[in-house]
């Protein structure tokens, strides 16, 4: 089973499992995790009501790979009721650090931010990545100061962001505008925690500086960068130039997307806006 899932042959795992003369929670277990691993979020939790349903009593190593895939779908119902099972069962998030997490994880890909912060509080310790998750959920809301807050209280913990934590941060920073406090927090990425940035990162910031109509930052940034393929990318500097009516820049950055995918639709409708919006503004190219 654990060979098939790990190859993405759930199906051949599926089979061996209805072979098993006795299917215990280490082998529902295994199942379920096969399918969270393969992104088969719905998949894995059918799996899990079916174990419950056959009888067998779920453990914290099924617990947490279930919440994630409760995650993965916002299934809020199935995740509210494994914490209850889990309290009812004596189990304690102050203990259990792995399972605490997954709840955070869980609670804030569902929206559900003062259940995901009170879990938080209950951790004996503050990790890398719950702290990431609930900044995660926080900046699916739109609250960029809360995510900024919980970035300084991480640091004072003495606890070291990863590349996900500075995709966050620098997501939440675009979204709200906080070009300084994205210029900020790049450079620091980059010299404090000599962490390299991705092509995600850059494309944040470029988002960034796109927002504010900064073109010449964002041509800077540009000039710095590794070679790019990454279309994102361009679409976001398409997306500046939609709003500013930068023809020229926008040509550039269709000429690079079209260059990747001729067929990408979103490159040539961001390009008929940019025409247009710059033909109303000024009666003519």
């Amino acid at each position: 089973m654990h060979i098939h899932c790990k190859c993405g042959a759930l199906k051949k795992a599926r089979e061996v499992f209805e072979q098993l003369p006795v299917r215990d929670v280490v082998s529902w277990s295994a199942l379920i995790a096969g399918y969270i691993v393969n992104g088969l979020g719905h998949e894995a939790l059918q799996c899990f009501i079916q174990m419950q349903d056959s009888g067998v009593l779920p453990d914290m190593v099924t617990y947490v790979s279930v919440l994630k895939g409760c995650g993965m779908v916002g299934c809020l119902e199935i995740g509210a009721r494994i914490e209850a099972d889990v309290r009812k069962r004596g189990g304690l998030f102050q203990e259990d650090v792995v399972l605490g997490t997954a709840m955070v994880d869980m609670y804030a890909k569902c929206g559900a931010m003062e259940k995901a912060r009170k879990v938080f509080e209950q951790l004996p310790v503050w990790g890398t990545v719950s702290c990431t998750a609930l900044m995660a959920g926080y900046a699916q809301l739109g609250k960029a100061n809360v995510v900024l807050d919980l970035f300084t209280k991480m640091k004072k913990q003495g606890i070291a962001p990863n590349l996900i934590s500075f995709l966050i941060l620098l997501s939440a920073c675009s979204h709200a505008g906080l070009v300084k406090d994205g210029e900020k927090l790049f450079n620091e990425m980059c010299v404090v925690y000599d962490l390299t940035p991705s092509l995600e990162h850059y494309t944040c910031m470029i988002d960034l500086f796109g927002r504010a109509g900064d073109f010449d930052k964002m041509k800077a940034l540009l000039d710095k960068m590794p070679s790019c393929d990454h279309i994102p990318l361009y679409l976001s500097i398409l997306g500046a130039c939609s709003k500013w009516r930068n023809v020229k820049f926008g040509l550039w950055a269709f000429k690079q997307v079209i260059g990747l995918d001729g067929n990408c639709a979103a490159a040539y409708m961001y390009m008929e806006s940019i025409y247009t919006g710059s033909w109303n503004a000024n009666g003519c190219l």
